[in-house]
């Protein structure tokens, strides 16, 4: 019987043995005198700088003080996170660059902050920035700066068989008073995946796609907005300049305009969107009288044209706040492709108090034109007041009754609203439409640990112990 109990014993040892197998990463807990500034596991470093040089993959380093490294911080490691511990990391002039075929994952509570890009992602790597990590950056407002800094850059990747991948939280804040969010640069950015929610506020624009992306096929970059807060103080919020593949799903996005596309295929799936009182003072390229919450502007000088521009509205509320101002503004884009699927909408009004139509086309020469290209162009929504004024242009003159009919053939008025077809909309911040409301988070969608494994184990856990327990008691009868 004692040899049995004690084979039943080895049974329990094994089983927790296991358990801990499944982890071999797993940080042991250590206590770290108070004068030290970081860990990664059961090592204690005097400093920030110190662990990062004993770095190796899979490491996990926990701030245990603030800390402001000497120089910049090169991640050269696969799978390392960098816990901030409710602490603070300050950089001077150089940013925390991820080389090619590294991973990061900043998380944890607490702040970056630095005046210049805070955070490198080169072609190849994986930044995950999670937590409540605030990522605050306070860049010079001369724009040589500030365009070359954002708070987040992406270097091109221009190599097919590499992947670039950059997620921001839900409970992240990123901020910066003068200069720009992130920015995509390079002229490919080839399988770029950029997922993005959190709150955002920026003086320029919030996300950027640099006008020099121009790649269009199928492993072009991809930007997911799904849920968070976008707002730009004095430029747009969300800006395609080059071509990307956009879903956009924000809670709000608000800025001088919330929305241009110069380029790209963009869908907007739910949201609030507005405009915000003022003049496009940050930032070089957006059109600055493009008075709009969403903005279409085609054949730019220097960006990809026109037939690169593929925008579904599919839901969402957009809501011009302005005098003067419009909740759709479209010029120069008679080549490209348009569709509003569903939604509210709603322009600001003139000088007089008149209510605006939702559509402005501001052409020289092609308003009509544009409205013969895309007759039908709206199946669903609702439009405060009118969807669009009179159309002209040198030749011809189309009424404003004539052009909703051919740009929403089914369009009904009531009550000082147009309808189209079924004007339901998806709640703003929802990634899953079978979840109304809830956000995705970065790995929401990775598969779990094998959870039959630990069922497996659990049991044989429990079935050694039960073991134990009938044995102790049969013994003591016994005795007795």
């Amino acid at each position: 019987m004692k040899n049995l109990k004690n084979m039943l014993g080895l049974m329990v040892v094994s089983a927790l043995a296991m358990v801990g197998m499944t982890n071999v990463h797993a940080e042991v807990a250590t206590t770290c005198a108070k004068d030290k500034g970081a860990s990664i596991g059961t090592a204690c470093y005097d400093n920030f700088d110190a662990a990062v040089e004993d770095l190796a993959d899979g490491d996990t380093i926990k701030l245990l003080a603030n800390a402001t490294p000497s120089s910049g911080v090169s991640i050269d490691e696969d799978n390392v996170t960098i816990d901030l511990n409710g602490f603070n990391i300050t950089l001077a002039a150089n940013s925390i660059t991820v080389s090619a075929d590294s991973a990061l994952t900043i998380t944890g509570s607490g702040e970056i902050t630095g005046t210049r890009t805070l955070i490198s992602v080169s072609a190849g790597s994986k930044v995950v920035v999670d937590g409540s990590t605030k990522l605050t950056q306070s860049v010079a407002s001369n724009y040589a700066t500030y365009a070359a800094n954002p708070v987040i850059m992406v270097a091109d990747n221009a190599d097919a068989k590499k992947s670039t991948v950059v997620e921001v939280g839900s409970g992240v804040t990123v901020k910066s008073e003068n200069g720009y969010g992130l920015v995509l640069n390079g002229t490919k950015s080839l399988n770029t995946a950029v997922k993005l929610a959190g709150t955002w506020t920026t003086g320029g624009y919030a996300v950027k796609v640099n006008g020099t992306v121009a790649y269009t096929e199928a492993n072009a970059p991809k930007i997911d907005i799904v849920g968070g807060d976008f707002t730009s103080r004095k430029s747009v919020a969300l800006y395609a300049a080059g071509y990307a593949i956009w879903n956009v799903n924000a809670k709000s996005v608000k800025g001088i305009q919330a929305m241009q596309v110069k380029s790209g295929d963009v869908t907007i799936a739910g949201g609030s969107y507005e405009n915000t009182k003022g003049t496009i003072a940050v930032g070089n390229g957006a059109k600055s009288d493009a008075n709009g919450v969403i903005s279409v502007v085609g054949e730019a000088a220097g960006y990809p044209k026109a037939e690169y521009i593929d925008l579904k509205v599919n839901g969402g509320t957009f809501t011009a706040k302005e005098e003067g101002t419009y909740a759709v503004y479209i010029t120069e884009a008679t080549e490209s492709k348009l569709a509003i699927n569903g939604g509210s909408f709603a322009s600001a009004k003139d000088k007089k108090g008149n209510q605006l139509p939702v559509i402005n086309l501001d052409y020289e020469d092609e308003a009509v034109e544009f409205i013969n290209k895309h007759e039908g162009m709206i199946t669903a929504g609702e439009f405060t007041g009118s969807i669009i004024g009179e159309v002209s242009d040198t030749e011809h003159t189309v009424s404003a009754e004539n052009a909703t009919t051919a740009l929403a053939p089914n369009a009904k008025t009531e009550n000082g609203k147009v309808t189209v077809g079924d004007s339901s909309q998806q709640t703003p911040g929802t990634t899953d439409p079978s979840k109304p409301g809830e956000e995705q988070k970065p790995g929401d969608n990775e598969p779990e640990e094998n959870p039959k494994t630990f069922d497996a184990i659990g049991s044989l856990v429990t079935m050694a112990v039960s073991s134990l327990g009938v044995i102790g008691t049969a013994t003591k009868k016994v005795l007795r």
